[in-house]
């Protein structure tokens, strides 16, 4: 804290995951917005999923307490606690400091064994679990820092895996050939309304059927791909280079 305001005398650019475009400048450095990208051709889409007997929710992440996701575990809870007709599961994938908390809300809470914690997992083990997938959970839990402008990393892998997005924050993060694969859900502490996800769910089914997953993600690599989403950086650096060699 000392030394932030110093940073202006050593550095030219602010590079900030949030397309947001919430600040022009921090501590008087100019900012360069992007979308926090993912190497797509690292990530198989999904396997599309021909019934629909139960849905399936999906949180990948090293649980923080602005990941909340006892929202959606709460909401999972009692969603299935009203014996519906079509169940919902929780897939909670990672560890973190929060992880033990996870746990013992769905302890408390969990009569349907909806909430299934499978700890740390990648390769083949994730693509498995990905597969089961219907929809990506994203950051819940903005409200805990007083923000609403966030570009998540797992917002492009979840739909580079073809998977629509729950997530809070603002409309206008998200670009707009993709906003209707994302649910925007209210950046407070309460629980996520799982018949809100199931309609959403149902919605993008019933427009794209069998091509969804590969519609996801051919629009998000147009903006998700890292070789796309950092042009803005690599834009500027061409601009700093081409200046100090003029000079």
């Amino acid at each position: 804290k000392l030394y932030r305001n110093k940073l202006r005398e050593v550095v030219d650019y602010i590079a900030l995951p949030s397309f947001g475009k919430i600040y022009n400048k921090i501590y008087g450095i100019p900012v360069i917005d992007f979308y926090n990208g993912n190497d797509f051709s690292k990530i198989s889409v999904k396997k599309h999923k021909k019934t629909f007997k139960e849905l399936n929710l999906i949180c990948v992440a090293n649980f923080q307490p602005t990941h909340g996701y006892e929202r959606i575990i709460e909401g999972v809870c009692e969603y299935n606690e009203s014996n519906p007709k079509i169940k919902v599961i929780l897939h909670m994938v990672g560890e973190g400091m929060e992880l033990q908390n996870y746990k013992n809300i769905a302890l408390q809470k969990d009569h349907n064994n909806s909430i299934v914690f499978h700890g740390f997992m990648c390769g083949e083990d994730l693509t498995k679990i990905y597969d089961e997938a219907d929809v990506g959970v994203s950051a819940l839990g903005l409200y805990k820092i007083n923000n609403e402008h966030v570009s998540c990393l797992k917002n492009g892998e979840y739909m580079a895996k073809g998977l629509p997005v729950i997530y809070t924050g603002d409309k206008e993060d998200v670009p707009n050939n993709c906003k209707e694969f994302f649910l925007l859900t209210p950046n407070m502490p309460t629980p996520i309304n799982i018949n809100d996800v199931i309609s959403f769910y149902n919605e993008l089914v019933k427009k794209y059927g069998d091509s969804l997953n590969e519609i996801i993600r051919n629009e998000a690599i147009k903006y998700y791909d890292i070789s796309v989403s950092m042009i803005p950086v690599i834009d500027i650096i061409k601009k700093k280079n081409i200046v100090e060699v003029n000079k």
